[in-house]
């Protein structure tokens, strides 16, 4: 049957209503009751709110990157707290990685365009932390993004907002298996530093932002809002012995004054290079889920 096309906005994300004249595609149907198939202009695809209009975030989560996927957390669910402050954060990958508190990481239930962060304070030189994170298999391949805000004046020597190290390590320079994403000091950019090789500095472009870092087996990427910086050759491995896994700080005390200065909601952590469709769909999430 063929009926109009209607146009709607879902999650901020324009979104165009095609009739298929047969059986639902998808669940949804539009404001005629026919069923519809229903894209987003970026190649997401869309959560229907149900019949007469759109809503919701695009229907890709990070539970679509499979296997690759070894680890999920995000301040939206599977928080414990005491009182205001968050003492473990479950892994929604799967892998049964919880995050532990290292020192005080505040929650705030709208801290982010009304969705829920973990607010880490550099005075408080805390993190999130696992200490057994394994599973990133030869460390050949790797990526890391996370959702959230920043504070660069606030931020100490270097502001790190993800922190891998080897078993026994330090989490130092020295170290061949760190690996961070960090703001350097008095600094409004974002680098990465893994085996040893500084990543090309990316400017932030705003406060609000869609953080991450790819390692492709040979260079390091950086990316801010789905940008990315020049690639950084780099020909060591990931970190195939990678045991300790933080965010909002790192592992020494050696590094007080290292810590992240502000909120964050989401982080994902694979054993691959996200492709190109891989991270826009990543980053089409993001995008629905808090409005940036």
């Amino acid at each position: 049957m063929g009926m109009p096309v209607v146009t709607v906005v879902a999650g901020g994300i324009p979104v165009t209503e095609v009739t298929s004249g047969g059986a639902p595609v998808t669940e949804a149907t539009n404001k005629y009751g026919t069923p519809v198939t229903k894209v987003a202009a970026g190649g997401w695809p869309v959560n229907y709110g149900g019949s007469g209009g759109g809503g919701g975030a695009p229907a890709w989560t990070p539970a679509d990157l499979g296997a690759a996927l070894k680890g999920w957390w995000k301040a939206d669910v599977g928080v414990t707290l005491s009182g205001a402050n968050v003492t473990a954060v479950a892994d929604q990958s799967g892998n049964g990685k919880t995050l532990t508190n290292s020192g005080v990481v505040p929650f705030s239930a709208t801290g982010f365009n009304g969705k829920p962060t973990f607010n880490f304070v550099a005075a408080n030189n805390a993190g999130l932390q696992n200490l057994s994170f394994t599973g990133l298999g030869t460390g050949v391949t790797g990526s890391v993004f996370i959702v959230g805000q920043f504070s660069p004046l606030a931020n100490g020597a270097y502001g790190r907002a993800v922190s891998f190290d080897g078993t026994g390590g330090g989490d130092t320079a020295t170290i061949a298996n760190a690996a961070w994403i960090f703001i350097p000091a008095g600094t409004s950019n974002v680098a990465t530093y893994r085996a040893g090789f500084l990543g090309t500095y990316l400017a932030v472009v705003s406060t609000n932002y869609r953080m991450g870092s790819i390692f492709d087996g040979a260079n390091n990427i950086v990316y801010v809002n789905n940008l990315p910086s020049t690639p950084v050759a780099c020909a060591a491995p990931w970190g195939n012995t990678t045991a300790k896994f933080g965010i909002g700080n790192g592992f020494a005390a050696s590094f007080g004054g290292s810590a992240w200065d502000g909120p964050i909601s989401e982080i994902i952590v694979t054993n691959t290079a996200l492709s190109l469709a891989e991270r826009n769909s990543l980053d089409g999430y993001f995008t629905g889920k808090y409005g940036i």
